[in-house]
């Protein structure tokens, strides 16, 4: 991994083949695409806005010649641009603060207006979700199959419930793929610069508390509303369980640290969040939102300087 930081930092060319060979590659396999995300933001945070804006539009172009050529298509490029400019908007946001929390609120609040924006626009997507699972011929062969079963609900049903939950899905997925983005990048700059730094930043990530407040409201406001506001405040509660599943990851991390526990805590952690992942995200999200509050770390360092 240093030596691909090293071989970003060395020229904007070099950068741009670089990431768009990661983008190419995630058309493969999609965990490429966090390090194309890092790529952007390591030229952002250590270069500046005008350097990364020519990779992006450098790895534009290679994309979409490569796309050209080999599918006919000229969608390739455009596809990333979704991702990376929201990347670099939160490199530039760490860049200035010096902080992650700074960071990742820029992206959640990024991903809020994109995804409200999105239903003022075309009203509610559930339709229109229903209508490309429908037509998804290994979707409902998959559901055909059983491999996918919901009790006491047929097809439809399943193929209506998915869809309610597609634009949050969707929504969470470019907020992970850019805050990963974020976190490899920090960690590349830490290697190269300041060896030690991102474990500090990380260790000490803190969500803004006015997030906190804004996510009760969304939740608040999903349980007393029905229709499209409903089905809106839930893709944006999609959003905020991730805000706060990274804040719980990061006190569990701080905490193993402080504590000098074994490193197979955090083993287990990460082992838990691939056989029983929707109830840790649920757990950690929730730990992660109280720490907003209870500052978890402070006590704990009280207690072991004690």
């Amino acid at each position: 991994m240093l030596k691909i930081a090293e071989t970003i930092m060395k020229s904007q060319i070099q950068a741009s083949l670089i990431c768009s060979f990661f983008a190419l590659l995630s058309f493969i396999f999609t965990p490429f695409v966090f390090l194309s995300a890092a790529t952007i933001a390591l030229v952002t945070l250590r270069k500046g806005t005008n350097d990364s804006a020519v990779v992006i539009i450098s790895s534009i172009a290679i994309l979409t010649l490569f796309g050209y050529a080999s599918l006919n298509t000229l969608y390739a490029g455009l596809l990333y641009l979704f991702v990376w400019l929201p990347t670099l908007m939160a490199a530039s946001a760490l860049r200035i603060s010096r902080q992650l929390a700074v960071s990742i609120g820029s992206l959640f609040i990024l991903s809020i207006a994109v995804i409200i924006l999105a239903y003022l626009w075309n009203g509610d997507p559930t339709l229109m979700w229903a209508s490309m699972l429908q037509s998804n011929t290994e979707f409902i062969q998959i559901l055909d199959k059983g491999i996918i079963q919901i009790k006491e609900m047929n097809t439809e049903q399943i193929i209506m419930l998915v869809s309610k939950a597609m634009t949050g899905v969707v929504g969470v997925i470019f907020m992970v793929i850019n805050i990963i983005g974020i976190l490899i990048a920090r960690w590349w700059q830490a290697l190269l610069y300041n060896p030690g730094g991102f474990q500090k930043d990380f260790h000490n990530l803190m969500i803004n508390r006015q997030l906190a407040y804004i996510s009760i409201v969304i939740f608040i406001v999903m349980t007393i509303s029905n229709g499209m506001l409903e089905s809106m405040m839930s893709a944006l509660l999609s959003l905020s369980i991730t805000l706060f599943l990274f804040q719980g990851l990061s006190l569990f991390h701080a905490t193993v640290m402080t504590y000098q526990a074994n490193n197979s805590w955090l083993v287990m952690l990460y082992v838990l969040l691939i056989f029983a992942l929707p109830q840790m995200i649920s757990l950690l999200s929730i730990i992660g939102f109280v720490d907003t509050f209870a500052n978890f770390r402070q006590r704990f360092n009280k207690k072991t300087h004690n």
